[in-house]
């Protein structure tokens, strides 16, 4: 059997559970989900790595340096080009040993990035989307009547920490009757600057809702039955364009402004197993020669 770690740190990573649900159905395979913080498994066989996030970075350096091979998922995505977020996303696709891409110009960018530095390309593979598997929507959360609500999820503009009370002046002035703003996680700086800005704005809004945190199903039921989606997610490009048309969905801020959007297809998930699978009984086999 070979082990597996996925780094998993934000609430951002939890469309990463349905890959996680079906590597540990399957019998090659033992599963280990890990903060990115603390030591990694030195007898891990592969590292899984999502998405951008500063303290995935750091800890698939370590893992780069400990010789344990790389997935990275959602390698190649852009956002505002040279960003902190570019910048950490490429950083691991040089480090990974397999990238898993969604949508054809990520896919192109990783090859080109790779093909540069003169690493190989062999596994670098194109995947529908993760985000679509095993979609569970809960509605518990939702005001009634629905499409009567504005959903805001307005998250740190990483490197761009001035913006952040002008943006949300923008949001704000921008918002219809009844508001459902979910704060961001408090994970990154300027989280709680944000928090504690969008508390003192909506103070004197009686129709405005404010969560810490949702889970995930309740999310998506805000977001499927919302009548705009506003703000600055990643789940605008990843989530959003399954449920909304593309008017409903107001991206405002300079994060996230160059990130493209994509035709969304379920069945990432069963690909990427399939693909790991392949791996580890061919070219796999050869990659432990960097581990002590």
């Amino acid at each position: 059997m070979k082990r597996i770690v996925v780094l998993h740190s934000d609430r951002s990573e939890d469309i990463i559970t349905p890959v996680v649900k079906r590597l540990r159905r399957n019998p090659m395979f033992v599963v280990e989900e890990s903060h990115p913080s603390a030591d990694i498994n030195s007898s891990a066989d592969l590292v899984i790595a999502p998405f951008d996030r500063p303290e995935v970075v750091m800890a698939a350096v370590r893992a780069f340096y400990m010789g344990i091979p790389i997935a990275q998922v959602h390698a190649g995505d852009f956002s505002t080009g040279g960003s902190f977020d570019d910048v950490g996303r490429h950083l691991i696709t040089l480090m990974s040993t397999i990238q898993f891409c969604v949508g054809h110009r990520a896919y192109r960018r990783v090859c080109q990035l790779l093909s540069l530095v003169g690493k190989s390309t062999k596994h670098v593979y194109k995947i529908n989307s993760i985000s679509l598997d095993d979609l569970k929507v809960d509605v518990s959360l939702c005001p009634s009547p629905a499409f009567e609500y504005d959903l805001v999820v307005y998250n740190s503009p990483t490197g761009h920490l001035e913006v952040i009370e002008s943006e949300l002046h923008v949001i704000i002035r921008m918002l219809g009757k009844n508001v459902v703003w979910i704060l961001p996680s408090g994970g990154s700086v300027g989280d709680a600057e944000i928090s504690r800005y969008v508390k003192l704005l909506l103070k004197s809004r009686p129709d405005a809702t404010v969560y810490s945190s949702v889970s995930r199903p309740m999310f998506l039921g805000l977001m499927k039955y919302c009548n705009r989606f506003i703000g600055n997610s990643s789940s605008m490009f990843y989530d959003a364009p399954y449920f909304l048309k593309k008017g409903k969905i107001v991206h405002v801020g300079v994060r996230n402004t160059g990130r493209e959007y994509v035709k969304l297809k379920p069945g990432g998930s069963d690909q990427i197993v399939q693909i790991l699978e392949e791996y580890f009984k061919g070219e796999g086999k050869s990659m432990k020669w960097r581990k002590k």
